[in-house]
């Protein structure tokens, strides 16, 4: 029987344990509310569900927190982070993306310095990338930061699998500079699809214009994950030549390569972007994919009054000193 959301601990935990018992959204709302004392027990019981049935919980709960804000169920990723299973773990390092928590640093250096998992550790180089990024916002303490630039730098120099050092090189793309730029061009220059790729990532992430003319070059690239990765690329870059290629590409038959050129018209902005993506809106058929454009043009609509507000906000006294307008 699914529990109800005041359903006691035991029935909760019976629910997780039969894998043939659907995992009901109240069911995954209940498990990121649980409290101390019960988080005590699930911790001690959690071996007890078999490994996929646990990678699924973690999949619904990454899933239905990024809809809900209300759901909040770090406690059972943390918990997570230290399961036998490494897709477990991944999952649980996912699920914990983009939490500003500076507990997690060292937490996530010491999974990337010693997990035995090379897809573990690649995926907390990658979770490391978020704090870069909220250190060249200055939003947490530059010692901090030091200490995650320094081990993703050490990645690139060992002798790690390319899947952990290309997530390194991903995340050291916030930071920038002289010497990560040199990073990226060498990834790029390999001409290999997966450094490509990675490349096109560490692109995006620096928001550094110089990169225009390899992004837009790679907007008709035959291999579609490239493709799909440039298009992306050209919005987290604001690049306004991109848009007659993102704009040919909203109409292609890849579903996940229009959904990147969707979303990157919506970050580029402009006329010919909206009515591109309104345009689209209303040839599309499929309702997952409405929904995103329809996303997609809310985020445009953002984005300009951003411009709008930014282009009307004059420091005190300056707009006192603008022409005045006869009627």
């Amino acid at each position: 029987m699914t529990p109800n959301p005041e359903t006691s601990f035991d029935e909760l935990f019976e629910t997780l344990l039969n894998e043939e018992e659907e995992l009901a959204r109240h069911v995954l709302v209940r498990l990121s509310g649980l409290s101390p004392e019960e988080l005590i027990t699930f911790e001690a019981r959690w071996g007890e569900i078999s490994a996929p049935r646990r990678q699924r919980v973690l999949q619904d709960l990454a899933e239905l927190a990024e809809t809900k804000a209300v759901i909040m169920p770090d406690d059972i990723f943390m918990i997570s982070l230290e399961d036998e299973d490494a897709t477990a773990r991944s999952l649980a390092i996912g699920g914990l993306w983009e939490n500003e928590n500076n507990a997690l640093i060292p937490i996530f250096l010491k999974i990337l310095e010693e997990d035995e998992s090379a897809h573990v550790r690649a995926k907390a180089a990658g979770a490391l990338g978020y704090f870069v990024y909220l250190g060249e916002l200055n939003k947490i303490p530059q010692d901090k930061v030091s200490a995650v630039l320094k081990t993703l730098h050490s990645i690139l120099g060992n002798d790690e699998p390319d899947i952990v050092k290309q997530m390194a090189l991903s995340s050291l793309g916030y930071a920038g500079g002289a010497e990560i730029n040199g990073f990226i061009e060498n990834a790029y220059n390999r001409n290999e699809d997966d450094w490509v790729i990675t490349a096109l990532k560490a692109m995006g992430n620096t928001a550094d214009k110089r990169w225009e003319s390899l992004v837009i070059e790679r907007l008709d690239d035959p291999d579609a994950l490239i493709l799909e990765e440039a298009a992306r690329t050209a919005g987290k870059l604001e690049l306004e030549e991109a848009v007659p290629a993102l704009l040919f590409l909203l109409g292609g038959e890849d579903r996940e390569i229009r959904m990147a050129a969707a979303w990157s018209l919506s970050e580029i902005g402009g006329e010919s972007a909206q009515t591109g993506l309104e345009n689209a809106l209303e040839d599309c058929e499929d309702e997952d994919e409405i929904l995103f454009i329809e996303n997609a043009l809310e985020n445009l609509d953002f984005n300009q009054d951003l411009i709008e507000f930014d282009l009307f906000n004059f420091p005190d006294g300056e707009a006192d000193d603008l022409p005045e307008i006869s009627e």
